[in-house]
Order: structure tokens, then C-alpha cells, then sequence
């Protein structure tokens, strides 16, 4: 069943809106929100847009009728796979939302956690934050998660368990964080990849692991998924052409937030390089291996 039929637009009114995830996500606003009351000036209001519309985007991939859509149109499973693991983590971080989370909590609250990330256990997180930090490990998890997931046997166990279906989300979500985090400074995570070929090179492998399986499953020359062919009104015909459009989501439309990101690191890279090499001509400065450090002290 097409989700352009007739019949099926009545279902734009249907907003599930399930506890589980809007109690969540209404905290969540609310805490940041409260954090954010002494936050002024243009660059503060921008990054709460970024963290806002990265929640309301959240809540449309899984609290509105586009999820409803899901169970019977790949290529609108594929649009919410893609927002949930592309979309949704690059806004949130580029919302810089953590301190400020942390001042929403009630004070004694905040302390506490303060304190626990200071005291014995600052080791540990240390740790913690050293594994988040792995550039090679971020990207394995990102290629791994997106490719299994869509095996198969793995996808139709989702359309059959709502339950592993909704863990599935919360995985796309959750590695989306940690996969973005390595191009977005996103305090206190760990600092993102320095700017340079490294770090354009790391978006370019995560573009290349949703380009590759986009293409696989655009060109499939039969259903992948069997669930869907099962279900009232889906014919052989509506299946594959629902495949192939969400092949073709992602390595097209999913682009955009590779583009942006990269587009981003380029222009603080040269902006960057123009600093070293105007510090580079200060009086006393002649070698370029200082160049590096010279510029760093400039930004600051």
C-alpha cells in the first residue's frame, strides 16, 4: 500500500505521541530550556535553534504519522532511518546542550554529578571518554550498525518485533551521537578530529558506508525484505519501486548533512591556515614548524 493513496492520508492525524518517548524528550526541553536562561547574544540563540529543532525533528521520525508509514513503505523506513542516525545527532551537538542540560538539573543535582566526574571515578570516565574518542572505533560502529541492521534477517525481525524495532531507533540515535561527535566540538565530549585531510577524510568514509548500501539496495534486482510484500495491498511491483526510492534516499537526500558538515571543516580549516600563515610573518617568527602552534594561539 502506497502511502500517497487517498485512503491513507487520513492518517496525517493520527499522532501516537507514546509516553515513553515524548516524557523524554519534554524533559529534556525543559531542563535545556531552564540551563539556557542566563544565555544570551545571536551565537547562544542559534545553537538552542540547532538543539530545538534537532528534538522536534526527533519527535517527527518517531511520534508522527511518518511512522505509521514505515511499516509498510521502505522508503519512508529509509527517511527515518536517516533522520534518526544523520539529521537529528549533527543538530543536537551543534547545539552545544550538555552544560546547559547540566544547569537545568536542580542544583544539588548538578553538584553531585560535578562531583562524580571529578572524584574516584574520574578515571573511569576518563577512560570512558578516551573510547568515545576513537576516530577509527566511531567509524566501525557507524558502518557496522547501519550495514547490519539492514540485512535481511535483521530488518524483518524489526517489522515483526515492535519492541527490537524500537531499540533499533534508540541505536541509530545513539550511534549517530557518537559517530558525529567526532566532526562537531560538542563540549565536554572529547575535541572532534583536528581540522585537515583526517577529518575530511573520516566524513567521507561515513558518506561512503550510506552511498554503497544505498546503491546495493537501489539496484536489488528482487524484495529484500519479505515482510513488506506480505502485507494488504503491497504488490511485487509497489515493493521494488519502494526500494529502490529508498536506496536511492540513501545516497542522495542523505548527502546534504555529509555536505554541510564537510563544507563547514573546510572553511574553519582555511580559515585556520590563514591565521597560521599571518602569524607566520610576525617579527621573530621564521620557521614554519611553529606555524601550527602560533595559530592556535591567535584563535585563542
Amino acid at each position: 500500500m502506497s502511502p500517497y493513496q487517498p485512503s491513507t492520508w487520513l492518517e496525517l492525524w493520527r499522532w501516537p505521541f507514546e509516553a515513553t518517548v515524548m516524557l523524554p524528550v519534554v524533559l529534556v526541553w525543559f531542563l535545556h530550556w531552564r540551563g539556557g536562561q542566563t544565555s544570551f547574544g545571536i551565537r547562544a540563540r542559534l545553537e538552542s535553534a540547532s538543539f530545538r529543532a534537532g528534538l522536534i525533528l526527533l519527535v517527527v521520525a518517531l511520534e508522527s504519522p511518518l511512522d505509521t508509514f514505515t511499516v509498510r513503505s521502505f522508503a519512508w523506513h529509509m527517511t527515518q532511518h536517516m533522520i534518526l542516525l544523520l539529521v537529528v545527532p549533527p543538530l543536537v551537538l551543534a547545539g552545544q546542550p550538555w552544560r546547559r542540560l547540566l544547569g537545568g538539573l536542580p542544583g544539588f543535582v548538578g553538584r553531585r554529578i560535578e562531583a562524580m566526574a571529578d572524584g574516584p571515578r574520574g578515571a573511569f570516565r576518563r577512560r570512558v571518554v578516551a573510547t568515545v574518542g576513537n576516530d577509527h572505533l566511531a567509524l566501525g560502529v557507524f558502518t557496522a550498525y547501519l550495514w547490519v541492521w539492514h540485512l535481511p534477517s535483521m530488518f524483518d525481525a524489526t517489522l515483526r518485533n515492535g519492541t527490537l524495532h524500537d531499540l533499533e531507533h534508540l541505536g541509530y540515535l545513539m550511534v549517530g551521537l557518537l559517530y558525529w561527535s567526532r566532526a562537531i566540538p560538542a563540549s565536554p565530549l572529547p575535541a572532534p578530529i583536528d581540522l585537515g585531510f583526517k577529518r575530511l577524510g573520516y566524513l567521507l568514509a561515513g558518506l561512503g558506508a550510506c552511498m554503497v548500501l544505498g546503491v546495493v539496495l537501489t539496484f536489488a534486482t528482487h524484495p529484500l525484505y519479505s515482510p513488506y510484500l506480505h502485507m494488504a495491498n503491497n504488490t511485487y511491483r509497489g515493493v521494488m519501486s519502494s526500494q529502490v526510492t529508498g536506496g536511492a534516499i540513501m545516497w542522495g537526500p542523505s548527502m546534504l548533512p555529509f555536505d554541510v558538515v564537510f563544507a563547514i571543516s573546510v572553511q574553519a580549516w582555511l580559515a585556520k591556515s590563514s591565521l597560521a600563515d599571518k602569524a607566520s610573518q610576525r617579527p621573530g617568527v621564521q620557521n614554519a614548524e611553529f606555524r601550527p602552534q602560533v595559530a592556535e594561539e591567535a584563535i585563542q
